[in-house]
């Protein structure tokens, strides 16, 4: 965490920050005010408005409170600072919301909590509801829900394969014997698919692995 000490270091004999020449991401003390840089995607700074310089903290390059107001970047994200936490990258609640990045995903911050990150997805629920990356997934049983590799989840009733801020229900498929086998491939004990396309001529077990992939032995 930067408090106020460490950004005042960064102000130089002419009262300009150094930091702010250089245009480097994060928060900047200039004459008693803040300002964020975003670095190279918007170098400009930008006054973070009504923030107290004497109670100001940064906490990444992007997050910041004080003592009344959290901060993305330059605008203000939360009034509740006293209970603010980081959740995970991207992810961060007070006592009422929960948020992703600048975006309140959720009003059930009790109840919110991470299930787990596999590959470059992240599983989140509250009480209503799946979260993947941030987005709200309507649909999945939140209570039996479990992430599998490559995108693929399941629940007590359905197999799931994530598509474009959605679950697509894998139609037939068997949560309690569903495998994955790789980023393309899977199966449960009746059927084969192939990303979530049931094989209608491949069987479960003529099904070998080649090569350290898998491929049906016929059907394709």
């Amino acid at each position: 965490m930067i408090n106020l000490s460490d950004l005042a270091a960064r102000i130089s004999k002419t009262g300009k920050s150094k930091n702010a020449r250089e245009k480097s991401a994060g928060y900047h003390i200039i004459r008693n005010k803040i300002y964020h840089c975003a670095g190279a995607t918007n170098p400009g700074l930008h006054l973070v408005s009504g923030a107290d310089p004497l109670s100001f903290e940064a906490l990444s390059e992007n997050l910041a409170r004080d003592c009344g107001h959290v901060y993305f970047a330059h605008k203000p994200l939360s009034d509740d600072p006293d209970h603010f936490v980081e959740i995970d990258q991207h992810l961060s609640k007070d006592s009422q919301h929960v948020f992703y990045a600048d975006r309140i995903i959720s009003d059930d911050a009790p109840n919110f909590q991470l299930i787990e990150k596999i590959d470059s997805l992240t599983y989140c629920k509250d009480k209503h509801s799946i979260f993947v990356n941030g987005a709200r997934c309507e649909g999945p049983d939140v209570t039996s829900f479990e992430p599998l590799q490559h995108g693929y989840a399941r629940d007590c009733i359905n197999v799931y394969l994530m598509g474009h801020a959605s679950f697509k229900t894998i139609e037939g498929a068997d949560p309690d014997s569903f495998q994955v086998i790789n980023q393309y491939c899977s199966f449960d004990k009746k059927h084969v698919y192939w990303r979530g396309l049931r094989l209608t001529d491949c069987e479960p077990s003529t099904y070998e692995a080649l090569n350290g992939k898998h491929f049906p032995v016929k059907g394709l």
